[in-house]
């Protein structure tokens, strides 16, 4: 692992130019700085990822406990 940089989140991200470095715009309206067109998979080939551009999911709220479980 020597000279190898560790990436943020792994590197198991899904490309997507909403959180490109060459993107431009706000999500649901962005657009490619080098002009490039998506492909099918919704990324193009020059893709970089910039962890500041990515809006983290939202997670659902936990249960209400259930009261007879804290019961001795």
């Amino acid at each position: 692992m020597k000279g190898q940089k560790k990436r943020l989140f792994g590197s198991a991200v899904q490309p997507r130019c909403d959180y490109c470095a060459h993107a431009a715009g706000e999500s649901g309206c962005t657009t490619c700085l080098l002009g490039k067109k998506a492909s099918a998979s919704g990324a193009c080939t020059h893709f970089r990822y910039n962890p500041l551009r990515r809006v983290p999911l939202v997670q659902p709220p936990l249960p209400k406990p259930n009261p007879q479980e804290f019961k001795l």
